[in-house]
């Protein structure tokens, strides 16, 4: 399953252009095999692309429930 968001993640866009090879694991694996595990992909699909924060890198899972519960919504 492709992540529905992968296209336009600033995360991949901006933070890591100076780690070619870490940024390929991550995408490979958050993008193309497990979106829902990332970080990223959970508060945009739960809270919007506004509320998704330029630092959260795709494995910070623990913010992202911390935004969730902060906002009021279930990470489920």
């Amino acid at each position: 399953m492709k992540c529905e968001f992968s296209e336009g993640c600033e995360f991949f866009l901006d933070n890591l252009t100076h780690m070619p090879v870490a940024s390929d694991m991550m995408k490979n694996h958050y993008c193309k095999i497990d979106p829902a595990g990332c970080a990223r992909y959970l508060v945009r699909k739960k809270l919007g692309a506004d509320a998704v924060p330029r630092s959260l890198y795709p494995n910070h899972m623990d913010e992202a429930q911390k935004l969730l519960r902060e906002a009021g919504v279930s990470d489920e």
